[in-house]
Parts: C-alpha cells; sequence; structure tokens
C-alpha cells in the first residue's frame, strides 16, 4: 500500500500502473485510479501515464488532469518524483511502451484529448475558475488547493472522501 506521503516512492509503480492502464485500454475497457482524497497519489499515476502516452511534460499532464478535477494536487514529494521521472526515466519507458504495445490505436486520440483539455484548462485560468495556487489577492493558497470562484467571492474546494479518476479504458484498477 502506497502512503500520500513525500518520501513514498510512486515511481517504481509507474511501468506496472502504465502497463494495467495501456492494456485495458487497447481492449477498449476502463480502469479506475483511486486513492483516499483524490488529490495526489491517484493523480501522480493519471500524469505519469498521460506523459508516457504523450509528448506532454509532467506539468502540461497535471493541467490535462486539472482541467477535470481541479482538486488535483500531487504533494511535493510526488512532484519531485514527475519531475525526476520526466528528466531521467520517460523517454526510456516510452519506448518500453511502444515495445510491449506497438499498436498506434490510441496515439492520435490521445493526443488530441489532451490539447481539447489543455485548452479547457486555459479558458478555466482565463476565466479565473480556477487558479496555479495563488489566490485572488496574490496570497498563497493556505490550504494547497486550487481555488475554485464563486462571484464575489473565493471557496475553497474540500476534497470528498473517495474520488477517482476514469481512464478510457472495463476494469478496475486499485492500488491505493
Amino acid at each position: 500500500m502506497a502512503s500520500d506521503s513525500p518520501d513514498q516512492n510512486l515511481t517504481q509503480y509507474f511501468s506496472l500502473c502504465n502497463d494495467f492502464i495501456h492494456a485495458a485500454r487497447l481492449r477498449d475497457g476502463n480502469v479506475l485510479i483511486h486513492c483516499l482524497a483524490g488529490m495526489s497519489r491517484s493523480v501522480t499515476v493519471a500524469v505519469a501515464y498521460i506523459m508516457s502516452v504523450t509528448p506532454l511534460t509532467w506539468r502540461e499532464a497535471l493541467k490535462v488532469v486539472r482541467a477535470g478535477r481541479a482538486v488535483a494536487n500531487p504533494n511535493l514529494g510526488f512532484q519531485r518524483q514527475l519531475q525526476d521521472f520526466e528528466t531521467y526515466k520517460l523517454v526510456e519507458e516510452r519506448r518500453r511502451l511502444k515495445e510491449r504495445y506497438p499498436s498506434l490505436a490510441l496515439t492520435d486520440s490521445d493526443i488530441a484529448e489532451c490539447r481539447v483539455m489543455l485548452d479547457s484548462y486555459q479558458t478555466m485560468l482565463n476565466q479565473r475558475t480556477i487558479c496555479e495556487g495563488k489566490c485572488s489577492m496574490g496570497r498563497q493558497c493556505p490550504t494547497g488547493f486550487l481555488i475554485l470562484r464563486a462571484p464575489g467571492r473565493d471557496r475553497y474546494l474540500a476534497p470528498p472522501l473517495l474520488s477517482y479518476y476514469l481512464v478510457e479504458a472495463s476494469v478496475l484498477f486499485l492500488i491505493f
């Protein structure tokens, strides 16, 4: 079981998770990625997968996830792991996935969907319905969550007790 601690090494699970998610998606299945709050561990796994199957950086992949779930916020340790994964292991992981799953059936649609989500994220930023860690007054968000603005006031989103990320792919994926 992986804890939501900055010291927890999630990188060790990325290849296994990527294989599980990708194999299910190639079979037109679904994968459910979840953790307790749906903010840190599950987000980190989803971001690592998106990075592995698209040309996106970890920050871009996180924006894709945030476009669908505004409270997506990996802890700082997981963010460092995503950055290290991008710097040192991502090229090899992309190569490994292409060798193991030579079909390019999902490539174009994945990239197109990610571009739509990035556009959506930018629209939300422009409309100030989300922020990137700054409150409207320029202060750092005290909760670390992204903020959704209600008309005339800021409102912090508290995560639900249990949240899920549905990755287009009919298999239940429980890792946490």
